[in-house]
């Protein structure tokens, strides 16, 4: 397991008078999250040790997926078998990573996911497959039809 660390909420206080000032200023909260991480040269599978989903967990978790792509794997693989329980704002994180992967020529895959989970996710660009196995498999069939395609 591996612990990665702090996340933060930003205060933004706006008082008008005959002078616009801005106060800006971030007030950091402790928040863990232990994940398992497997490299593989085409692939990384992530597996937060998470039971909700919620903004905070679902940042650290997309600034960790965004780590391992600007380092090697553009596709990742997310098993989120230990979530019971995701939020809307959890739901627009994870939005966020799919569309920020793709921008990067890369795919979030997220595994073992309840069904009323990928309902919220109708429209976002996630894919979503059943198991690991059957992802990482998924990341070699999409990576050939991809190099062929390019022939």
């Amino acid at each position: 397991m591996v612990f990665i660390g702090y996340s933060f909420q930003e205060f933004v206080k706006i008082e008008l008078s005959t002078n616009f000032t801005l106060n800006y200023s971030k007030h950091y909260t402790h928040f863990t999250m232990n994940y398992t991480i497997q490299k593989k040269d085409h692939y990384s599978l992530i597996i937060p040790d998470l039971t909700q989903m919620q903004q905070e967990s679902c940042e650290m978790l997309r600034k960790k997926v965004l780590h391992e792509v600007a380092s090697s794997s553009k596709y990742v693989i997310v098993n989120i078998s230990s979530v019971k329980d995701c939020t809307a704002d959890g739901v627009r994180e994870l939005i966020k990573l799919g569309l920020e992967l793709q921008q990067h020529g890369g795919m979030l895959i997220i595994t073992y996911a309840e069904d009323s989970f990928t309902r919220l996710f109708n429209k976002a660009d996630i894919t979503f497959i059943p198991t690991d196995t059957e992802a990482v498999d998924f990341v070699f069939k999409f990576e050939e039809n991809l190099a062929n395609y390019c022939k």
